[in-house]
């Protein structure tokens, strides 16, 4: 058994949920079964977990500490609805670091962090699917038995994306753009974004994706009715969306490493402090043009990049994308990690 602690919010964002299911998956191929462990104050995507034949758990006590409990509550609670047969912990979460590492490990349970915002870790394990020239960092912030997984290689998407990847071509053209700025989008920069690409260019066809409790769904729909878009809500089709795209338009986040799997050039803006890195390694590796932090950018900033654009650019975009990752990497994490814990017994 695998359990997997983590959670999805309107702060937090759903990415965490998101490449937690596709590690799950991976260890379901390997006849592994996955739980996920939530705490009682946030959005979970408990339809997807079960639609994708995982279990999940509540805890029905010590929630996180920013309401009143400690890290170390947490774990033990977390411990406390383990099954017997657990093998492996993996936490994915920004707000339990160390010290919730350490009760884990303390009970001689094998555990996995995922991170992407340079922590110390005591772990068994470490994945940092946005490390590229950042290995260095670490040298001493890790055990020096960690197995450690780091770079785009090992980026944990989803099936959809792997099984779509053989039909990947590089792109030249500029007819059709997708535009999705992760599952929550509180402030609104898709529709900042579909403005400038509608001033752009009244003939584009334009994909909206937003998450299914995006705060501005009601104005995104009614914007989108009125002009040639299609609005998705919580699709199951992002990879059939993007490979079908010419050019994506969104944060710099996880999904940069779907852009890149399906080849697609793309216009990223950053909504946070560690989407920064990933933005700039992607521009100088010339897989996206990064427009900034969002809040300097307007629509009309948007629309000036999309104008810039020309075939050839478009094209070395494409190419540059494809080389950064296959989409197999939850493959390559889940068979590496079940092959170490099989020689530990």
């Amino acid at each position: 058994m695998i359990t997997f602690r983590t959670d999805a919010s309107m702060s937090l964002g759903y990415g965490h949920v998101m490449r937690c299911l596709a590690l799950a998956d991976a260890f379901k191929k390997l006849g592994k079964k996955s739980v996920f462990i939530f705490s009682p104050n946030g959005d979970a995507l408990y339809k997807e977990v079960v639609r994708k034949g995982h279990e999940y758990r509540i805890l029905t006590s010590s929630p996180l500490h920013p309401l009143g409990e400690s890290e170390q509550a947490d774990a033990y609670a977390t411990l406390s609805n383990l099954s017997t047969s657990t093998k492996l912990v993996v936490v994915d979460h920004y707000q339990l670091g160390m010290d919730w590492e350490e009760v884990i490990i303390s009970s001689d349970i094998s555990l996995l962090a995922i991170d992407d915002i340079f922590r110390s870790h005591c772990s068994q394990f470490l994945l940092d699917q946005n490390v590229i020239k950042s290995e260095n960092f670490y040298v001493d912030n890790i055990s020096k038995d960690c197995v450690y997984f780091f770079g785009p290689r090992y980026a944990l998407l989803s099936e959809s994306f792997q099984h779509l990847r053989h039909r990947v071509k590089t792109r030249s053209k500029l007819e059709k753009i997708i535009i999705f700025f992760g599952g929550t989008d509180p402030d609104n920069e898709t529709e900042k974004a579909l403005l400038g690409v509608l001033a752009a260019n009244k003939n584009f066809k334009i994909d909206v994706v937003i998450g299914g409790n995006n705060p501005h769904r009601s104005r995104l729909l009614k914007l989108c009715s009125s002009t040639h878009s299609t609005l998705h809500i919580q699709t199951p089709h992002m990879a059939r969306l993007m490979l079908d795209a010419d050019l994506a338009i969104g944060a710099g986040g996880s999904a940069s490493w779907e852009r890149c799997c399906m080849g697609l050039p793309a216009l990223i803006s950053t909504q946070a402090d560690n989407q920064v890195p990933i933005a700039a390694t992607l521009h100088e590796l010339g897989a996206v043009i990064n427009l900034g932090m969002v809040d300097n950018l307007t629509a009309t900033d948007y629309r000036t990049a999309v104008e810039r654009l020309d075939p050839n650019l478009i094209n070395n975009m494409s190419i540059a994308a494809m080389s950064i990752t296959d989409g197999n990497g939850a493959s390559y994490v889940a068979s590496s990690i079940i092959s170490t814990l099989e020689k530990m017994k």
